[in-house]
């Protein structure tokens, strides 16, 4: 009822919260157990959904629909944020973020490139109920062909949004030292900017999850926080992508070593 009256009057954008901080991606990284940790926190409100994809698919329907998500500003000592891993690979995201909030804060989880690869053929392939075909799923040079074209079209905004870029973007998802440039161009790393190495993030999540809090300028305590909220991982057979695995181990390598110069950060994944 609150929230109908605040529309009603035209209120919305001094009285619903906005955001203050986004999990950005990368798909298939564990963005979504993050996030499930994080709004246990105490602090911490959760949106109305996981995934707004506002900067992304809806960005069209203007900042009161995106604010709309979210938790109406009177909680002044609470925070909150989303995570919609699509907004790492989408060209515009990144621009559109930072005109939107300048200090939002940004969260990046990585994963070794190979096995977001094949984990993200796998959901495809059992979202859609189809058989895996190496010709269609680990070429290389036609997937790169395609999102090239597509990526120069949403950037151009001569295309709104597209399925197949975010859905079919197995490979060129992985290339992430292009895609983490495009936010270097607005925020600074490790001040509103953090980048995590996915393997870490779950080796050590307790370690890590502090780090973020820090990040964020909560308090630190892990009290209250079940660790094994949704910590989903797919079972599928690793053998039928050996070859598209070997594929793409060489493949990324230049990107990879790039991508640790850029950050200055070692991942390990050669």
């Amino acid at each position: 009822m609150l929230r109908y009256i605040i529309k009603l009057l035209g209120l919305s954008e001094r009285l619903l919260k906005s955001p203050d901080f986004i999990v950005v991606g990368a798909q298939k990284s564990g963005t979504t157990y993050l996030y499930n940790l994080l709004i246990q926190h105490k602090d911490i409100l959760p949106s109305k959904m996981k995934e707004v994809h506002f900067f992304d698919n809806n960005f069209d329907k203007g900042k009161s629909w995106y604010l709309d998500h979210f938790a109406l500003n009177i909680h002044n000592s609470k925070i909150t944020g989303e995570s919609s891993p699509y907004y790492l690979y989408h060209p515009l995201a990144a621009k559109r973020i930072y005109k939107y909030d300048k200090n939002i804060k940004i969260i990046i989880l990585l994963r070794n490139p190979v096995d977001r690869a094949i984990s993200h053929i796998n959901m495809i392939l059992k979202r859609h109920n189809l058989e895996y075909d190496e010709d269609i799923f680990c070429n290389i040079d036609n997937e790169l062909m395609i999102q090239t074209a597509l990526e120069e079209n949403l950037d151009k905004n001569l295309i709104k949004k597209n399925r197949i870029h975010q859905d079919f973007s197995f490979i060129a998802r992985g290339i992430y030292v292009n895609q983490i440039k495009r936010y270097l161009q607005y925020f600074k790393l490790n001040e509103n900017l953090l980048i995590l190495k996915s393997e870490q993030f779950f080796d050590n999540t307790s370690i890590e999850l502090i780090k973020i809090f820090d990040f964020l300028g909560v308090s630190k305590g892990l009290e209250n926080i079940d660790f094994g909220v949704n910590a989903f991982s797919a079972d599928y057979n690793t053998e039928k992508y050996r070859n598209c695995r070997e594929k793409l181990k060489e493949f990324y390598k230049d990107y990879n070593n790039e991508l640790e110069q850029l950050i200055n950060q070692k991942m390990n994944w050669n």
